[in-house]
């Protein structure tokens, strides 16, 4: 009878406890997952997206009265008196609406008190207005909290009020909304709830099921559905109101919110549908509760324990088809369950107003496939792990291969290719023998002691037999020049240059290779050639030092004489000429060197603060400035921006930026330096009035030996040395030119996280 059924019971039984044990992991991560909340910001994405993907129109019941910036520009800076208050309320009022919303926080008496007599009056006489009170936490002499309403009459005057905080998520984004705080014994609803009440004549909803949120006491938060971008409802500005210019018409029966979206007042949040460079008033963010509200669309989230339960469902169903299904058909069935469950917890957002988040069971789902391949593979690790044990002893002689083993599921098939890997692995052991033989720079293994295993031919040339012998005493009569010492006994450090008694220059390059056993391979030690290399880099130092001294000493000399009394005098106009060209040479030198050592050698780096090095750079350039009647300033010197780099490369940066725009800008015009902070850069501006730039020169600028159309002189070096700066920091250099004329040159550093402190927290309100 065949031994063979055996093995197989065996395997069955290894499969089924395999598959337990990976489904219990999976439902557990699953389960942990979904009451934990763990994957709120990956929900929060999908979320978002479903919003943008499903935009709706803003309701025609609610306009907003804003205080933009046109607004400030008409009736004054921020804050306003409250009589322009008052009479905005009038002017609203006489229209009809159905409620203001005035999102204005009044929380100290007015220094005249008609300025507070006038707003209340105008509250009454609107009657149904809504005002925000402030709850701050924690209170003031150690008190857990502070509500802060209206002063006086004015909160006395309102016909509600309401709080206005908003709700951020983990990742600073507003999604959700609390109908009420409840603090003490009072009950405080949302701004909008209080407004809702007051137009549609219901009460405020009470809570179920609160839960405690520090002092405050808050119900289960809704979600908030967004209708749209930023500006989807109709909006006034309160300047255009008071002039007038609206039709009363506008706010008949409606709801009016009265709120901030000027760029200075900093009431802006981000929310789902703001785009990457958008941020939403909260005003705005107010109108979408409201209109949640009259429609009666707020989206209510799965309790955790149901939300648990939903996501247990893919993950089960996958678990199953893992029984059935082979690989490719378990990665698209885990596939299609991932994209069904998102589409469906999309559904039940818009068709029932529920949010499920997906991701708990998309990530069971996803780490249920490789857990899974995981353990499958384990089986097929033991298989390969004898065989290869087996292949280790055999010599390097290709055998025949032997008949395929009965495949009982996917994994023993592929167990079965493996024997023929292990027939083509043989054949690779004598390929790379071969490879490492041909090689052209001289290579040797060693051990662990620096003994040689094996040397190729190219070795063999320069240092005879080497096979049982150590390297360092096969490299005694070569001359060394040490490089990055890395202690290790009898092997050569990595970088290091030596030179053959034929003198040949070969640098050291050499990785470690793990190995078991006593006296196996531990090092691959090569010999590169750079003879070459090394000659051209001594001819480009004589080059450097031609231009140097040899070039640059005549043109000194030139100008030394020119600066001499002379008899007969030289022409004033002939001297000015002929130092011109010397000091055009002169600069010609220095720039070509400054560039070719700025491409050749190693930066030296060290923590800098660029405002430093530009207040050096101009004080530096400010005599050359006032010899040509150039007004030249620098903003934004007084904020630190630590960076690291090259002190000498980035102050020869800063001074040919502000150089070339001293000499290419237009007489007499002011040449302005700027310091700014962009995210994780710091950026250098300098900006002239120069004549505007033809299409296409704006590009070619920064090319080494390009200059501009301007004139003033230069060898079109200076800007290539700003680039190459740039470039070897990991910044860049950008060039603006204006149609109306002048340049903006911006050189871009990295900022030192080390020393960038992360901003602080936006906080709640």
């Amino acid at each position: 009878m065949s031994p063979e059924p055996a093995p197989a019971a065996a395997r069955a039984r290894a499969f089924a406890a395999e598959w337990r044990l990976t489904a219990a992991l999976a439902l557990a991560l699953t389960v942990v997952l979904a009451l934990t909340g763990a994957t709120q910001r990956l929900d929060s994405i999908l979320y978002d997206g479903v919003l943008r993907a499903t935009p709706r129109p803003a309701s025609e019941r609610i306009i907003l009265v804003t205080i933009d910036d046109y607004s400030l520009a008409e009736l004054g800076a921020w804050p306003w008196p409250r009589s322009v208050h008052a009479r905005l309320l009038d002017r609203l009022a006489q229209a009809r609406p159905r409620a203001i919303g005035y999102d204005v926080l009044f929380i100290e008496p007015a220094r005249d008190p008609a300025e507070d007599q006038a707003l209340a009056g105008a509250l009454r006489r609107a009657g149904h207005v809504a005002l925000p009170l402030m709850v701050v936490t924690p209170g003031f002499d150690g008190r857990a909290y502070d509500l802060v309403e209206p002063p006086g009459a004015v909160g006395r005057s309102a016909a509600a009020l309401g709080q206005a905080n908003l709700h951020f998520d983990a990742d600073g984004v507003v999604r959700r909304t609390a109908p009420f705080e409840q603090a003490g014994d009072r009950r405080i609803p949302q701004l909008m709830v209080a407004l809702h009440a007051i137009g549609e004549g219901v009460a405020a909803p009470a809570a179920e099921r609160p839960t405690q949120d520090g002092v405050l006491i808050r119900p289960p938060p809704q979600l908030v559905p967004f209708v749209g971008p930023p500006g989807s409802h109709r909006a006034i500005p309160a300047a255009a109101v008071l002039k007038g210019e609206a039709p009363p018409a506008l706010f008949a029966d409606r709801y009016v919110l009265v709120g901030a979206t000027a760029s200075g007042l900093h009431d802006r949040y981000a929310t789902p549908t703001s785009g990457p460079a958008q941020l939403t008033p909260g005003i705005e963010i107010h109108a979408n509760i409201l209109q949640a509200l009259l429609e009666g669309r707020a989206i209510r989230i799965a309790p955790p324990a149901l939300l648990a339960l939903l996501s247990c469902l893919p993950v089960i169903a996958l678990l199953l088809a893992l029984r059935r299904l082979g690989p490719r058909a378990n990665l698209v069935a885990g596939a299609g369950l991932v994209l069904g469950w998102i589409a469906f917890s999309a559904l039940l957002l818009l068709v029932f107003r529920i949010w499920a988040p997906p991701a708990p069971a998309a990530v069971g789902l996803v780490t249920l496939l490789p857990l899974w391949a995981w353990r499958r593979l384990a089986a097929a690790n033991r298989y390969m792990a004898d065989e290869l044990g087996r292949f280790a002893l055999e010599p390097d002689i290709l055998g025949a291969s032997g008949p395929d083993p009965p495949a009982a599921d996917v994994v023993a098939r592929q167990i079965g290719l493996m024997e023929d890997a292990i027939a083509r692995a043989r054949d690779l052991r004598r390929f790379a023998a071969d490879a490492l033989e041909s090689l052209p720079d001289p290579t040797f293994i060693l051990n662990a002691g620096g003994w040689v295993l094996f040397a190729n031919a190219a070795a063999a040339a320069q240092v005879g037999e080497a096979k049982g012998r150590r390297l360092e005493d096969l490299l005694a009569g070569w001359s060394r020049r040490a490089g990055p010492p890395v202690p290790q006994a009898g092997v050569p450090s990595a970088g290091e240059e030596l030179t053959s008694p034929a003198g040949a220059v070969f640098q050291v390059e050499r990785a470690p290779y793990e190995s078991d056993g006593p006296g196996a391979a531990a090092w691959i030690v090569r010999l590169s050639d750079v003879t070459d290399a090394r000659a051209a880099a001594a001819q480009r130092e004589r080059l450097l030092s031609f231009l140097s001294h040899d070039m640059r000493a005549p043109q000194a000399a030139i100008l030394a004489l020119l600066e001499t009394p002379a008899e007969p005098p030289v022409p004033p106009r002939l001297a000015e000429r002929i130092g011109g060209h010397a000091r055009r040479t002169l600069d010609l030198a220095d720039n070509f060197i400054h560039l070719a050592r700025a491409e050749a050698n190693a930066l030296t780096l060290e923590p800098l603060d660029l405002a430093d090095l530009a207040v050096e750079a101009v004080e530096a350039l400010w005599p050359l400035a006032q010899k040509a009647g150039v007004a030249l300033a620098l903003e934004g010197d007084d904020v630190a921006l630590p960076i690291c780099g090259d002190r000498s490369l980035i102050a020869r940066a800063l001074t040919n930026l502000i150089e070339n725009a001293l000499k290419h800008g237009a007489p007499a015009t002011p040449v302005g330096c700027a310091l700014r902070q962009d995210g994780a850069f710091a950026v250098f501006e300098v900006a002239n009035a120069g004549p505007a730039m033809p299409p296409g020169q704006a590009e070619a600028i920064l090319r080494p030996f390009v200059r501009g159309r301007s004139g003033g002189g230069g060898v079109g070096l200076g800007l290539a040395l700003v680039q190459e700066c740039a470039s070897r920091h990991g910044g860049a250099l950008s060039l603006h030119s204006p149609p109306a004329g002048g340049a903006v040159f911006a050189l871009r550093l990295p900022l030192d996280p080390a020393e960038v402190a992360e901003p602080p927290p936006s906080p709640d309100g």
